[in-house]
């Protein structure tokens, strides 16, 4: 193998690269096709009215407490947790997200987003948070985590928004999840 690599008169266009060994590519998450679908549905139901009676089995499901037997709200179950910070904000933003879906409730596509959303903060509570948890990190490290790899990457699966959502929002769905027994806050 030479020891010395001459290159001149290379032109690189349209975004290329040009690298004289390894390149890594970090491409952003993308959004997700099915939010971007359901988004359209929506705006046709709501253009429409065509409302619905009753809720889709996954958003009851995340709506059951799945342990009746922990019998904690969300306030004792932070406690637990040694997160007595969360006391002021968690109940708060539970509730705040919880009215969002008493107001879209009667559009199944809304519930759709919903259950979408609630079912990848779960997941990714669970899979980057919880193992943070269970290590005994610090709280801000937690919080960091819940950041980064929670809500950051759930809001930026969010193309069109048509329910208006923010970061306060998914924290709420956060809340909302642990306080009906989905996440976790301690060993």
């Amino acid at each position: 193998m030479p020891s010395n690599i001459e290159q001149s008169g290379n032109t690189v266009t349209d975004g290329g690269m040009l690298a004289a060994r390894d390149v890594n590519v970090h491409a952003p998450i993308r959004p997700a096709p099915k939010l971007k679908t359901l988004a359209a549905k929506y705006r046709k139901e709501v253009e429409k009215n065509e409302q619905v009676a009753k809720k889709l089995d996954t958003l009851l499901m995340y709506d059951t407490t799945v342990d009746a037997e922990l019998n904690l709200n969300l306030e004792e179950k932070l406690k637990v947790g040694n997160r007595q910070d969360l006391l002021v904000d968690a109940p708060r933003l539970k509730e705040h997200f919880y009215k969002l879906v008493t107001r879209h409730q009667l559009y199944l596509s809304a519930q759709e987003i919903i259950c979408f959303l609630l079912a990848e903060i779960d997941h990714r509570f669970k899979t980057y948070v919880y193992p943070s948890i269970r290590r005994g990190d610090t709280p801000e490290e937690i919080d960091q985590k819940i950041h980064e790899k929670v809500i950051d990457p759930v809001m930026n699966l969010i193309e069109d928004d048509v329910l208006e959502l923010d970061t306060s929002y998914l924290r709420g769905m956060v809340y909302f999840l642990t306080d009906h027994c989905y996440l976790y806050w301690k060993l």
